[in-house]
């Protein structure tokens, strides 16, 4: 009997599979040049999600393995729902260089049993077949064929694992995203179309597309890296949580494509894997963006993707973003790079532009510095196909060189920057710039991040190719040297303000956001640009005063930590800044956020007309009032705050010498951690702009070199 629910389900899938067809054909723009940030894929959800991976196939047929893995000698059973009249067979095939035919299971019999409504709960098909893997078969990717009365045949997916290192490479394949998109059964976690949005998904049902996104990803890396002659075994992203040393004794580990949903016990282990010494290819985008937990034996994953509606707030088993509240583990600290510092490539695909092309990843490439390698005649073709990560950096004083990483967001002060190409940002709602990078640790670990989901669908191209073997190759062999630190990699957080020319000998497009690419958010900053006009060094920020206000946030830590101590630098010219008599402005505020209430205000930096003297001071919020220092009104001048809560002091100096220290009782206050920038003006007390330059957080007393101040 057609049910009222079955039609309304059908409709969903009708529905999906036309998004899907029209995301594929002409869901992104394709009029703008590449390089050029305008030409994204648009999007309509702000987690990071691609919608072309939307679409279900038929939930009355399919099959789904009961475990994800097994060793050789365990078993595990085939559940198929297939209309086939006739018994038929199984055919199990190995994924790698070539497919490889390795076992049938005759003699199976199955009808259509549906799954509407089973995306939470699972299919919960019958056993069709069950299967003990032979003890002689290798560790790989395996798929199974299912036959049916017209089209081509079905198939599930499942992995073998090595009992004990077989090779020195271990592949992982990122089924937790597959799973997070998979709407057969009518949901998925982002609920796609008409499918529902649902907060748990189940295992025991096929991937979408019986494979998941294996041929778009995944399946490529395997194809290139077995014809290459590199002996791998495999798992999958999911077994980390289930084999708690299932990294041990591999000298490399891989993942590649769109590995986006991880367990906090999974990236824990891949972080120590790492820092004893492990070496870890991230050939992926968008990874390790949310965080997810299991349930029901490992065959529910749970994303609630927040964690105000999670019953479970723990840094462990709470599902939402890593980098907030309440897990505060970043993928910056792992990988190098995170989402919301990336963003959609163009609508064609794009490439990378090439920095420090002296460095060996880029040997026998014959690239050059700023040359465009990786971009495609599409987005299949092109290393940056659907979502890409970035970085907070620094440039040089001629605003395009690259200087290396803004370390205190959580990037290890030595990561290199070996890459760069434009992208349009959802998550900051900014154009700016994904990277790709390595670094190096003391115990002889190292990190390549890719940053893109599609590195692999550039293999085919010589120069993709020979940096994915010379990183291989150097990781295998421990070959490769130490990364040299970056120059602000020991400050909280240092903004040169420099970077006013990045595209200059590499894209076209502009990068009109540049002065706001190293905070978490920004708000009301329409106006603020670098210009070399504004720098005392280089370029510098030009800061409107204006009555709406602006900010600039910046945390003081990859994981928002607080500190009982916070010096801060930076220079200023007010030569243009209007400021009425008996007015005050707050340029700096530094705040205690726990991500849950609003933030406190703990101290602020302000300007101020008193007595018709252009003036400064700091000031703890809601403590005595500090005394008001005079400044220059027509040039550069430097200005150095203190907050120390173990000696209980108050500072500030003009030009390292005009100014005060006072005692303030800082343990009744909150300690920072968060400092926004801005100016917020009542309407008619104040006007103008003000030039920013060099601003520097950190945790000690602050020895960066001194610029010249003064007319």
């Amino acid at each position: 009997m057609v049910t009222l629910k079955s039609l309304i389900y059908r409709k969903r899938l009708w529905w999906s599979a036309i998004l899907f067809v029209l995301l594929i054909a002409g869901g992104c723009r394709t009029d703008a040049a590449s390089g050029d940030p305008a030409a994204v894929l648009e999007m309509d959800n702000n987690s990071g999600v691609d919608l072309s991976a939307a679409g279900a196939e038929n939930s009355s047929s399919g099959g789904y393995p009961s475990k994800v893995s097994v060793v050789p000698g365990e078993s595990l059973d085939f559940h198929i729902s297939n209309g086939y009249s006739a018994k038929y067979t199984l055919s199990i095939y190995r994924e790698g260089a070539t497919r490889e035919l390795m076992g049938t299971i005759p003699n199976v019999s199955t009808a259509n049993y549906g799954c509407s409504g089973g995306y939470a709960r699972g299919c919960n098909w019958p056993v069709a077949a069950g299967f003990r893997v032979p003890n002689n078969w290798p560790s790989g990717i395996y798929t199974v064929d299912i036959p049916r009365s017209g089209g081509s045949a079905m198939k599930t997916l499942f992995f073998v694992r090595a009992p004990k290192p077989e090779a020195r490479i271990l592949f992982l394949t990122s089924i937790n995203t597959y799973q997070a998109y998979n709407d057969f059964g009518g949901g998925s976690l982002y609920g796609f179309g008409l499918a529902e949005k649902s907060e748990r998904v189940s295992f025991n049902r096929p991937y979408m597309y019986g494979i998941g996104f294996l041929d778009r990803w995944e399946g490529k890396f395997v194809t290139w890296a077995e014809k290459a002659g590199y002996k791998m075994d495999y798992a999958a992203t999911y077994d980390l949580e289930f084999v708690p040393n299932l990294l041990d004794g591999y000298d490399l580990v891989i993942i590649a494509g769109h590995s986006e949903y991880w367990t906090y016990d999974m990236r824990q282990r891949v972080k120590s894997y790492i820092y004893n010494g492990g070496r870890f290819m991230n050939l992926s985008g968008n990874t390790m963006w949310w965080q997810v937990r299991f349930e029901d034996n490992g065959r529910t994953m749970v994303g609630y993707k927040s964690w105000r509606n999670d019953p479970e707030k723990s840094a462990e088993l709470s599902t939402d973003v890593n980098w907030d509240r309440p897990i505060f583990d970043s993928s910056f600290t792992i990988t190098g790079l995170h989402w919301p510092y990336g963003g959609y490539p163009g609508g064609n695909g794009d490439g990378y532009y090439v920095i420090n092309a002296g460095h060996w990843l880029f040997q026998g490439t014959g690239l050059k510095e700023n040359e465009l390698f990786g971009k495609g005649a599409s987005r299949d073709d092109s290393i940056h196909d659907k979502e890409s990560d970035g970085l907070a950096f620094n440039c040089a004083t001629d605003g395009s060189t690259i200087l290396g990483p803004i370390a205190g967001t959580g990037t290890p002060g030595n990561f290199t920057i070996l890459g760069l190409t434009p992208v349009a940002g959802k998550q900051r709602k900014l154009n700016g710039l994904a990277m790709m990078g390595l670094y190096t640790t003391p115990s002889g670990g190292a990190v390549f991040s890719a940053g893109t989901t599609g590195w692999v669908l550039g293999l085919q191209q010589s120069a993709v190719d020979r940096i994915t073997r010379n990183v291989m190759d150097r990781f295998l062999a421990g070959n490769f040297p130490q990364e040299p630190a970056a120059p602000d990699s020991n400050y909280l957080f240092a903004d040169r303000f420099n970077c006013d020319a990045l595209n200059r000998d590499r894209f076209s497009a502009q990068i009109t956001d540049a002065a706001r690419l190293n905070y978490i958010t920004t708000a009301k900053v329409k106006g603020a640009t670098l210009e070399q006009s504004c720098g005392v060094d280089g370029a510098g920020l030009l800061l409107p005063a204006t009555p709406t206000g602006m900010r600039f946030v910046a945390g003081l830590g990859p994981n928002w930590g607080s500190t009982p101590k916070l010096y801060s630098r930076l220079y200023l010219n007010l030569k243009d800044l209007n400021v009425k008599n008996g007015s005050i402005l707050t340029l700096v505020q530094q705040y205690a956020d726990n991500r849950v209430e609003a933030p406190v205000a703990v101290a602020a930096l302000q300007i101020g007309m008193i007595n018709n003297t252009l003036s400064m001071r700091y000031q703890p919020v809601g403590g005595a009032e500090m005394p008001w220092v005079p400044v220059p009104a027509n040039s550069f001048f430097r200005v150095d705050t203190t907050w120390d809560a173990g000696q209980n002091k108050v500072g500030f100096r003009v030009n390292g010498n005009q100014g005060y220290e006072q005692s303030v009782n800082l343990g009744v206050f909150p300690q920072p951690n968060r400092a926004d920038f801005g100016i917020l003006v009542k309407k008619g007390t104040s006007g103008g702009r003000l030039c920013m330059d060099e601003l520097i957080y950190d945790d000690q007393s602050i020895t960066a070199p001194v610029f010249a101040t003064g007319p």
